[in-house]
């Protein structure tokens, strides 16, 4: 479609039509400046700007100057906040006089000028063909607006980006790049002068983010007047509109006077500390609880958006997850929390949780810190609001080491020396800003101690331009510097590159130039070790990449929970039956009642008696004995009728079944082969939901279920649920519910021979791999991979199957892809189609996205991403259909050593159907 698309200049009539949803801004909306303007785009002209979009990206960084931070991969919008936080406080406790303006557009993507935008794409060498279509999308739009639900008549807009377009955030970003560089000009041409830094080192003028501008000024009229003279100049080449009387001027050591002055000039407001830029507060100091109140107003506020008392648990979990958690994430990944606030966050945390309303607290059936342990470790998988602190803040010191070269980065290596880049432990808290202090908080922390030393941060050499020779560690478990101290007190070439040092000291290592002092006799010896340490490294045309050694790949807050602080479970077959509960193909508040069930803590009689004052333990059911999980779920009358169902219906000896008891485990896997025992694990779950609702029907509603509706329910949501994760799809059939294991073993095999079926008929080479974790015989955790080649006819080529040198289940999924395609190039296949099916989805992408950017320590070696392009490609499996690779990488756990065994290299393959 886009090929055909490609001559045209004008798009079709009714092609580009799009309506505008008016989303209100306040809760009292009346005027239209009080909305916002979303479009919602015809299917067709989305995708074409998608394409535009994803062609357009990959050059922004090298168009927009890096005071634009809006938009661009790598450049993220807490940048522009430390910047000015810093600023602000180098203003305050060095007692320089400066002027920050914070400008105010007026509805800033409705007013840009198209003539404008096509101007901006020429004068930046677009071709004619990519500013034919921008214009073709400009001109050809129609819009009409959404009233009540009803859209108006259709009308011809002339100017403005459309909100919801996904090609206009780059191109306002283009538009602000034309801000910048009058601004620059400006700057040249002594129109005004930006604040200087670091004794004239960094003349700083404006940060950009979206139409979120900040301008920094020196004290001056002229300053004054010039900035008012290129904001009024670039009103009139974009269209768009400072609205000046909502913008605001904050000055520093500069007498009220001055500023009053300066306001009438600008026409704008008087501003005080603290400010508000881009969500976050500036010029506050972070440890006093007033400095907090907007983000625990914020937070009161969504909550009480919420009525907890009509929602489940399980949907109280996923708000608090995705909705209430994300909410300070932008404060935390910024400041260090005060203890007071702290404990205001979690309490608010723990009430919704719960269900506390504002005249009633409900039962915590949990303590708090168990409730925030890892799902393996019996929790719910939330993060404490003080870890999630830690591990923000710990990021900035992956992104400090990583980012070198990054304007931001730049800006504090001139506040704080080299330093900065590669040892921030070494830095003083006194002497750094409140943001900074609260980044180096985190050496207070035991537990993320290997993301402060910076012997846990190795790079990998590629170009040699980013790697800092001494201080980085590249070569060996330490840095150079580290390993030969002496030597680097004595080198002239501190803080320089792998690659401008490389070659002098392998050819000329004792070079005067190199040395502030001749080197004594041990020094020699120790150089000589040196250069035969780095003897073996070559440069190569990539860049450099940097690793975290705890997890083997790039820091992330999640990989730093996982690693660091999440304690390993005192029991590996507890931990076996926690994953087994989240992995459940059941609803999500069954999953909850499930993880109280095997947790102990389910809201029984009895247990409610332990709690509770003149509470009656007794089984409301049949009265015999006290109501426990035990008794209520395997020795009441209502549990004798569901399980004589299940075994009846499964054809289930009793003395099997019984074997152990109110065993949840040993039920569970009563039933192996994987494509059964995932149904099984439905069937057990449901019955225990069913006897739950049925005593709950007894006690709230005075309601006893008959057996017959027990049984049809049990059936029901088996079927159903069953149906809904698309393991079961022939609920329909009869004897699905006269014979269960059979049915299964036939559709099964039905599924299993079709999905195979087509990969035969279109590829010559087909790979089976997959990977498994865990806990092996010798007692610990670890991974395992294993895998099988077949040509199309279905002769066994190849297996594999051994340990992994994985450090997650994800790395070691990768891990057996690699190991089919290296496999697959040694088989020199190139004229032959072949594929290599995995059941990770996330594995696959990886591949094709570059092992090196998500786990560097894998990286192959050899040029895959040529062989993905040619004759091979990645398919998904489900995992029931892959369970040959998977029974050989579950096997590969116990392995000591790597097994593999090649069946016939001198194979006969068929010709694909699809040829």
């Amino acid at each position: 479609m886009v090929c055909e698309l490609a001559p045209i200049t004008k798009l079709p009539l009714g092609s580009n039509s799009s309506f505008i949803a008016l989303i209100p801004k306040s809760i009292n909306a009346v005027h239209p400046s009080d909305f916002r303007p979303i479009s919602l785009m015809n299917a067709l002209v989305k995708l074409l700007s998608k394409v535009l979009a994803t062609r357009l990206k990959s050059f922004m960084p090298l168009l927009i100057s890096h005071n634009q931070t809006a938009f661009i991969k790598g450049r993220q919008i807490s940048d522009g906040i430390l910047i000015t936080s810093e600023i602000v406080s180098l203003l305050q406790k060095q007692n320089l006089s400066g002027s920050i303006f914070k400008i105010d557009f007026e509805k800033a993507f409705d007013r840009v000028r198209w003539d404008f935008v096509l101007d901006v794409l020429s004068a930046l060498n677009f071709g004619a063909k990519w500013i034919s279509w921008v214009k073709s999308i400009f001109y050809s739009s129609r819009i009409s607006v959404l009233v009540n639900g009803s859209p108006t008549e259709e009308f011809a807009p002339s100017r403005g980006l459309r909100q919801g377009d996904p090609l206009s955030p780059l191109l306002f970003n283009l538009v602000g790049e034309s801000l910048s560089c009058l601004l620059n000009i400006g700057v040249r041409n002594c129109i005004f002068s930006g604040i200087s830094l670091f004794g004239g080192k960094e003349i700083i003028t404006h940060l950009q983010f979206a139409d979120d501008v900040i301008l920094f000024l020196h004290n001056a009229d002229a300053s004054i007047i010039g900035i008012k003279r290129i904001l009024q100049c670039f009103q009139l080449l974009s269209g768009m509109k400072v609205n000046f009387t909502k913008s605001h001027l904050y000055g520093f050591h500069i007498p009220q006077s001055r500023i009053d002055k300066w306001t009438s000039c600008l026409g704008c407001m008087s501003g005080k500390l603290p400010f508000s830029y881009l969500g976050a507060t500036i010029g506050a100091s972070p440890t006093s609880v007033k400095f907090w109140e907007p983000l625990l107003a914020r937070l009161r506020k969504k909550l009480g958006n919420f009525e907890a008392t009509c929602i489940s648990m399980a949907g109280r979990l996923i708000l608090l997850k995705a909705a209430l958690d994300s909410a300070p994430i932008y404060w935390l990944s910024l400041y260090k929390l005060p203890t007071s606030v702290l404990n205001s966050l979690e309490r608010m945390r723990r009430s919704f949780l719960w269900g506390d309303t504002p005249v009633h607290k409900k039962l915590h059936l949990l303590n708090w810190e168990r409730v925030c342990k890892s799902k393996a470790n019996g929790g719910l998988g939330l993060s404490s609001i003080k870890l999630q602190n830690s591990i923000l803040l710990a990021k900035w010191w992956w992104r400090a080491y990583s980012e070198r070269g990054s304007f931001w980065n730049r800006i504090f290596v001139g506040c704080y020396g080299n330093l900065w880049s590669f040892d921030l432990k070494s830095l003083n808290p006194k002497r750094c800003s409140p943001i900074v202090r609260s980044i180096l908080s985190i050496t207070k922390e035991r537990n993320l101690q290997s993301v402060f030393d910076r012997s846990n941060f190795k790079w990998i050499c590629g170009d040699g331009l980013k790697i800092l020779f001494w201080e980085d560690v590249w070569v060996f478990e330490q840095s150079l510097a580290d390993r030969f101290p002496t030597l680097y007190g004595k080198s002239t070439k501190q803080y320089s590159s792998v690659a401008s040092l490389l070659d002098f000291f392998r050819t000329s290592p004792r070079c005067n130039t190199l040395w502030s002092s001749p080197l004594d006799v041990t020094q020699l010896r120790n150089l000589d070790t040196l250069v035969s340490m780095i003897s073996s490294v070559s440069l190569n045309g990539r860049v450099d990449r940097i690793c975290w050694l705890p997890s083997g790949s790039v820091f992330s807050t999640v990989l730093a929970r996982k690693y660091l602080c999440d304690e390993p479970s005192t029991n590996m077959l507890n931990a076996a039956m926690w994953n087994k509960v989240w992995q459940l193909k059941a609803p999500p508040k069954t999953i909850l009642f499930l993880w109280k069930l095997v947790g102990g803590f389910l809201p029984t009689n009895l247990l409610l008696s332990q709690r509770l004052h003149d509470f009656n333990p007794q089984c409301r059911w049949c009265t015999n004995a006290p109501e426990s999980i035990t008794h209520i779920f395997w020795e009441c009358d209502l549990a004798r009728w569901t399980w004589s169902y299940v075994q009846s219906w499964w054809s289930i000896k009793e003395v099997h079944f019984s074997k152990f008891g109110f065993n949840l485990c040993y039920i569970l896997s009563l039933f192996k082969p994987k494509f059964i025992k995932c149904i099984w694990e439905l069937v057990v779950v449901a019955a225990l939901w069913s006897i739950w609702l049925g005593r709950n029907e007894l006690i709230f509603n005075n309601v006893r279920i008959s057996k017959n509706n027990l049984q049809d329910l049990i059936f029901f949501r088996v079927s159903k649920w069953g149906n809904a994760s698309k393991l079961i799809l022939f609920d329909h059939v009869p004897v699905w519910r006269v014979n269960p294991v059979g049915t299964i073993h036939v559709y099964h095999h039905l599924d299993k021979s079709n999905y195979w079926e087509i990969r035969r008929n279109n590829f010559h080479v087909i790979c089976m791999v997959d990977a498994a974790w865990g806990l092996s015989d010798w007692g610990d955790s670890r991974g395992g991979i294993g895998g099988l080649i077949r040509n199309n006819v279905g002769h066994n080529l190849y297996v594999f199957s051994g340990p992994s040198k994985a450090l997650s289940i994800l790395e070691a999924e990768v891990e057996a892809i690699l190991h089919a395609l290296i496999t697959v190039k040694l088989l020199s296949l190139k004229h032959l189609k072949v594929v290599v099916c995995s059941d990770s989805a996330s594995a696959i992408n990886i591949i094709y996205e570059g092992v090196g950017r998500t786990f560097p320590l894998l990286e192959s070696g050899f040029d895959y991403q040529t062989m993905l392009h040619d004759s091979v490609c990645l398919n998904y499996v489900p995992s029931i259909i892959n369970d040959e690779a998977d029974l050989l990488a579950k096997q590969g756990i116990n392995k000591t050593h790597f097994f593999n065994h090649w069946a016939n290299r001198d194979f006969y393959v068929g010709r694909p159907t699809s040829e």
